[in-house]
């Protein structure tokens, strides 16, 4: 079995044995708590969540299923508020897409830490990641869930936004604010500047 540390498989598991990504009816198969708080990079910075970040696991495998980000679906087809959708993976019947949506409140201690290389962070803020992975509909949900959850991947490393497959997507929203600020002296900005 894969190693699994974001979240306790044993809690979601039963969602997933004995069937395969077709047979997964809800769009939102799987919620679960973040065994630790996670932490996510931005070229050297560090971004810690709080300890009730959630993991939800969702299947997208017919063309009636919702995705709320929009990110999979059928063009042209009306959103619950009634907007056409324009969908950046186009619904198609040989994939089954897998997004996993990790959730959770930026914490203070990013500011703390920070705050010391003179960077500001202002962390009032909760922050979504997601991963859609796609699939063939026949694959064994419990195996490929485990497999994608061993190598998670974010849309703020680079590596992984090119390792994207094709019909694949990473997705992030702020809700709220995050504001970054770097801290210089003046004699920083002149000295550079003269020379």
């Amino acid at each position: 079995m894969a190693d699994i540390t974001i979240i306790n498989w044993d809690k979601v598991k039963d969602s997933f044995i004995d069937k395969t990504l077709a047979t997964l009816k809800d769009a939102t198969v799987a919620n679960a708590d973040v065994s630790a708080a996670p932490k996510v990079g931005i070229e050297g910075v560090e971004l810690s969540f709080d300890a009730s970040a959630k993991l939800t696991i969702s299947a997208f495998n017919e063309s009636t299923d919702t995705d709320d980000e929009q990110v999979v679906g059928v063009a042209g087809s009306k959103t619950a508020d009634g907007d056409t959708l324009d969908p950046k993976i186009p619904y198609i019947a040989e994939n089954a897409w897998l997004r996993y949506s990790l959730v959770g409140e930026l914490t203070a201690g990013v500011k703390a830490s920070l705050n010391a290389v003179g960077v500001g962070v202002d962390a009032e803020s909760q922050i979504v990641f997601s991963d859609y992975r796609v699939h063939k509909p026949a694959d064994a949900a419990d195996t490929t869930v485990l497999s994608d959850l061993a190598a998670p991947r974010t849309a703020l490393k680079i590596d992984d936004i090119r390792d994207l497959g094709n019909s694949e997507a990473l997705y992030y929203e702020l809700r709220g604010k995050l504001a970054f600020s770097v801290t210089v002296s003046w004699s920083d900005i002149y000295t550079k500047t003269l020379s």
